[in-house]
């Protein structure tokens, strides 16, 4: 466990009511920033009622979460733990009160050029302060391929929902036939061979709170290799996931597919937008997702497509089968991360980054303002009435919240 310093506070809220700043696009100056840092904290995420963060480095890495009103940090899991911007903790409530954390634990293997990965996840009964040992969410975890670039829900009725990205079928297919796959990559790149498999969605469930995962069903084939993938569950169950799919002419769009049945089977993948960004690399940079109490479908995601770069979200108002006309966060800058969250009264927030101005803005479609502090790489979270942010910033990180 960590004590923290008595001498700050590190779960600051802000007293920030939307009006702070100018609308999404104006460069107006941020609003008073709390003073505490939680310091050496990497990739933190929150609820309405924690905080959890990666500290340290290498094999001695720690994943811990931090309880409103708790002084000491308790430790879930220690090793390689993933504090990867796309492949950090997801934190997530039930509705009985059960809080869960899924995350990456990775190794490195001879001959691999990226670490392998197992996906897990730890449940807590107590609101966080003591914590389940960590279960594999998929089968073989040992395996070297990669799991990883997840988000994590949980539905109504408990379910718990995992989602990543698979690498299984492309890394069996590599062991089995080792000198062609050798081959290819001396030809194409770590891409490998045009028939080679690629990279899977697989998204898994639990009915028994966390405790053991269904086998995964595969979403979608031919994915994005790198950007983090999202979920949402409707009021009505209806299960919801995101991710940057490869369409033909290597164009790296989002995606969406709806589940009506637990995740058994998938609706067809919708393309949020026909950004038609063309890119031969991996560009770590998921979208967003939040199903509002109307049933709304958000989406919000970056692009770095010509004459679209920035980041933009989309609204669906028939269940994820079309989208509108998407409207701009951010125009004209460079990727950054993008977060998404419904609160208790049902309605949207969205948080997203300016690279340039290292500025992080939380905004409610709809409403005349938005609010501003400094640093990058948002998680959000709703709150009874309105959100509740954790950001990176110099030295560790920040928590605030506001309505």
């Amino acid at each position: 466990m960590t004590r923290l310093p008595m001498t700050r506070s590190l779960l600051l809220a802000l007293a920030v009511t939307l009006g702070a700043c100018g609308p999404p696009d104006s460069s107006a100056s941020p609003s008073d920033a709390p003073s505490g840092v939680i310091e050496g904290a990497a990739a933190p995420v929150v609820t309405a009622n924690a905080v959890a963060w990666v500290e340290g480095d290498g094999d001695a890495r720690r994943l811990v979460v931090l309880p409103d009103g708790a002084e000491v940090s308790v430790e879930v899991a220690r090793g390689q733990i993933s504090a990867h911007g796309q492949a950090g903790p997801r934190l997530a409530p039930g509705p009985d009160g059960t809080l869960y954390v899924a995350f990456v634990e990775e190794r490195a293997v001879e001959g691999r050029r990226f670490p392998a990965s197992d996906l897990k996840l730890a449940r807590s009964v107590d609101g966080g302060r003591t914590w389940a040992a960590p279960v594999a969410v998929h089968p073989d975890p040992g395996f070297p391929t990669g799991h990883t670039f997840h988000d994590l829900a949980v539905g109504p009725d408990g379910a718990v929902y995992v989602s990543w990205l698979d690498g299984t079928a492309k890394d069996r297919y590599r062991i089995e036939h080792a000198a062609e796959a050798d081959e290819a990559r001396g030809a194409h790149g770590h891409h490998g061979a045009p028939d080679e498999p690629g990279t899977d969605l697989a998204v898994a469930r639990s009915t028994d709170g966390g405790r053991t995962f269904s086998a995964p069903v595969v979403v979608a084939k031919g994915t994005c290799e790198c950007c983090r993938t999202a979920l949402a569950v409707a009021d009505d169950g209806v299960l919801y996931a995101a991710w940057r799919h490869v369409f033909p002419g290597t164009e790296r769009d989002l995606a969406l597919a709806r589940s009506t049945d637990g995740g058994a089977t998938w609706s067809e993948p919708t393309r949020v937008h026909e950004d038609g960004w063309a890119i031969e690399a991996c560009p770590h940079a998921g979208g967003a997702l939040a199903v509002a109490a109307d049933g709304a479908v958000t989406v919000a995601w970056p692009t770095g497509a010509d004459g679209r770069s920035g980041t933009w979200r989309a609204t669906s108002t028939d269940g994820g089968a079309t989208f509108g006309a998407p409207e701009p966060l951010l125009t004209n800058a460079p990727l950054g991360q993008v977060a998404a969250a419904r609160d208790g009264r049902g309605r949207l927030w969205l948080a997203w980054e300016d690279p340039r101005s290292t500025d992080v803005f939380v905004h409610r479609p709809g409403a005349p303002d938005t609010v501003r502090v400094a640093g990058a790489a948002p998680a959000l979270t709703g709150t009874a009435d309105g959100w509740r942010l954790a950001w990176a910033t110099e030295g560790g990180a920040r928590v605030a919240s506001g309505s």
